[in-house]
């Protein structure tokens, strides 16, 4: 199996962030997409910085793009 290619993004591309609740704790997401709309960064930031929940939230969020 070979490594996949990296694909640069363009330093303007379009993104969209949301505020998402789950079990009370507050997370904001921003979902960047390449031009032809396909999945290209994801990060998740909470407002409990260092917990454990922020961690694996920043762990789900390194992981989705390489599931999409």
């Amino acid at each position: 199996m070979s490594a996949a290619a990296r694909e640069r993004l363009p330093d303007r591309r379009l993104c969209e962030t949301r505020d998402i609740r789950v079990d009370g704790l507050k997370y904001r997401a921003t979902i960047g997409r390449y031009a032809d709309g396909r999945l290209a960064e994801v990060f998740i930031d909470m407002s409990k910085v260092g917990s454990a929940a922020d961690t694996a939230a920043r762990d789900c969020a390194i992981a989705a793009p390489g599931c999409a």
